[in-house]
């Protein structure tokens, strides 16, 4: 349980963060904070996951705002948003949280028989995708012993779009101009794209750090030496 444990007052009558508390009146209330928490709920699984992760930081922004000010900016319509937006990427980041195995790199055959078979939350993520080296023919690929990075993922339908592996822009691309565009990249520019599109989801979810990038970096490498020269 968190020291400042977040409740919701009921949806018409406010939200309350530890010491601190914002009162929104019935004429505002339901319609505002009906919209807050079905905003959050996007992004987090349960109240309770996002009780432990947020009750702390929104705390700290309370007093250091003070309440009064965020009374005001929910009861307007800019500031509402703005307000919401930040509290949903705070809540998205404090539910998020590294697989164990996480970040693994190698080829597709031996990440799948070493961390994620029979794994729920984990997939090994081909970087470039394995319908970019099957289009171009990039000569001595398979998709077995294409390379990965093993990333959080879901085998639960409905739910896989939320994760790592969901977000990325490879995975379910069905636009016909889209994949062209890819496609028709170099190799050097589809590693790139791929790269820094995994890398903009770790710092997306707040938990990007030196072992990120150490993965990425292994995975750039290797495909290099794989591959050599087309990805210098």
């Amino acid at each position: 349980m968190s020291k400042f444990p977040l409740l919701w007052g009921g949806l018409g009558r406010g939200f309350f963060v530890g010491r601190s508390s914002v009162l929104v009146h019935n004429e505002h209330g339901t319609g505002i904070l009906g919209k807050m928490q079905a905003a959050l709920r996007i992004q987090v699984t349960s109240l309770d996951a996002l009780q432990e992760g947020l009750s702390a930081r929104m705390l700290d922004y309370i007093e250091q705002f003070g309440g009064d000010k965020i009374l005001t900016d929910l009861l307007n319509t800019q500031k509402f948003d703005e307000l919401t937006d930040r509290l949903k990427r705070t809540a998205q980041s404090a539910v998020r949280k590294f697989e164990i195995n996480e970040l693994n790199v190698g080829s597709y055959g031996k990440m799948v028989k070493d961390f994620t078979k029979g794994v729920n939350e984990l997939t090994a993520h081909h970087i470039p995708s394995d319908a970019y080296m099957e289009f171009n023919k990039i000569s001595g690929y398979t998709h077995g012993n294409g390379l990965c990075i093993v990333v959080e993922s879901s085998s639960i339908i409905g739910q896989i779009k939320a994760t790592r592996h969901g977000r990325t822009k490879t995975f379910g691309n069905t636009s016909t101009s889209t994949k062209k565009t890819y496609y028709d990249m170099s190799p050097k520019g589809a590693l790139k794209r791929d790269i820094d599109d995994l890398r903009e989801i770790y710092i997306a979810d707040g938990i990007y750090n030196a072992n990120v990038e150490k993965a990425l970096q292994d995975l750039i490498q290797k495909t290099k030496t794989t591959y050599s020269p087309l990805f210098d």
